[in-house]
């Protein structure tokens, strides 16, 4: 399914919706209800919109963050919160995160008092996952699948190879392709050049073995 994994990777993601607030408040003087009243704010906007979209409250999550940065820098640095909690007794903690993510980027850490610029807000909505339907074995010779032979182009070799053409749509689970070979499906074309070999997987996927 190669040619379509955006697609198919929007339809079985998560559910994602980010919400920011503006505060922009040194932390020692940042006020923490208001911030906590802020964050309420955005995870009921949030939930109004995974309300409308079929999603159960079992099913949805959050993950609270600020954008915080020393004082006088112009860039932030994102520091999540993973307990969600905006206290005093947090506070500390919250920085030394912001210090610890601020060195793991930038390789320095300052003693500068920080500032919160953002809130943030990231609601998640659980979707059902597809389930993968494994294939019975259909053996390692892929001959039955064969349409036949073109002359194809490679680089490894210089010049053209008369080149095997694999029919991908009636291929199964253990069906292996030595290269050169093209495996061809109706939605995508599948290129083995000289000395790679091709697995159908159990669940119909191809593995491809490259040389060293």
């Amino acid at each position: 399914m190669s040619s379509v994994f955006c697609a198919l990777g929007g339809v079985i993601s998560d559910l994602r919706h980010d919400y920011v607030r503006t505060v922009a408040v040194r932390t020692a003087q940042a006020d923490l209800q208001r911030i906590e009243s802020l964050y309420r704010e955005m995870e009921d906007e949030a939930h109004r919109t995974l309300e409308r979209e079929g999603i159960p409250r079992s099913e949805r999550y959050f993950v609270r963050s600020m954008d915080m940065r020393y004082i006088g820098q112009f860039h932030e640095v994102e520091v999540e919160l993973p307990g969600g909690a905006v206290t005093e007794e947090e506070v500390p903690r919250i920085v030394e995160r912001f210090h610890e993510r601020h060195e793991a980027l930038y390789a320095y850490r300052d003693v500068v008092g920080t500032e919160i610029i953002n809130l943030g807000v990231t609601a998640f909505g659980r979707v059902t996952m597809p389930a993968f339907k494994e294939q019975p074995f259909g053996g390692v010779d892929a001959a039955r699948c064969l349409k036949g032979k073109r002359d194809v182009f490679f680089e490894e070799t210089g010049g053209f190879v008369s080149t095997p053409i694999y029919d991908g749509d009636s291929m199964s689970y253990g069906n292996r392709v030595a290269g050169p070979a093209i495996v061809e499906q109706r939605v995508t074309t599948v290129v083995l050049p000289p000395g790679y070999d091709l697995e159908v997987t159990r669940y119909g996927d191809y593995l491809v073995k490259v040389p060293v």
